[in-house]
């Protein structure tokens, strides 16, 4: 079990499907309303910080670790959230990242709320794909500018 990509330890535990099911058997979906109304926002006008946009990211996983009463995912989101807190905020740095994780969490919450749980779990391991790819290569930016400040 990885836990330096953060959501690639949530991926490889296979409980993905489960999470997605529980989330849709929920009763109450009301929570996804926000979340879904802050990233529409979000897209039609990326005025955001870096950190801003890092922030709202994290709170999306969380609204929907949250809506799902469990607190062991919950905790451990949260664990991962507090690694990849600067990683995110220069990964946000980038206009077109900050819009694909946009339609990434749009497509998300549509699914969600359509109840669509195969393309719910798609789009969610599509947007924690592309997530660990680009903190991987934000990681590996951020020690090569290290390095030739050094030299």
């Amino acid at each position: 079990m990885k836990t330096s990509t953060g959501h690639h330890w949530l991926e490889e535990t296979g409980r993905l499907g489960g999470i997605l099911e529980a989330l849709l058997n929920s009763t109450d979906l009301g929570v996804i309303g926000d979340p879904y109304h802050t990233w529409s926002a979000l897209l039609k006008e990326p005025s955001k910080q870096s950190q801003e946009f890092a922030i709202l990211d994290t709170l999306f996983h969380d609204t929907l670790a949250r809506a799902l009463g469990n607190t062991f995912l919950l905790r451990s989101l949260r664990t991962i959230n507090e690694r990849l807190t600067l990683f995110r905020m220069l990964d946000f740095e980038n206009p077109e990242r900050a819009e694909q994780t946009c339609r990434q969490h749009l497509e998300i919450l549509n699914r969600v709320m359509a109840k669509d749980a195969l393309g719910a779990r798609a789009a969610m391991q599509d947007n924690i794909e592309t997530g660990r790819n680009h903190i991987r290569n934000t990681i590996k930016d951020a020690l090569a500018q290290s390095y030739l400040k050094k030299r």
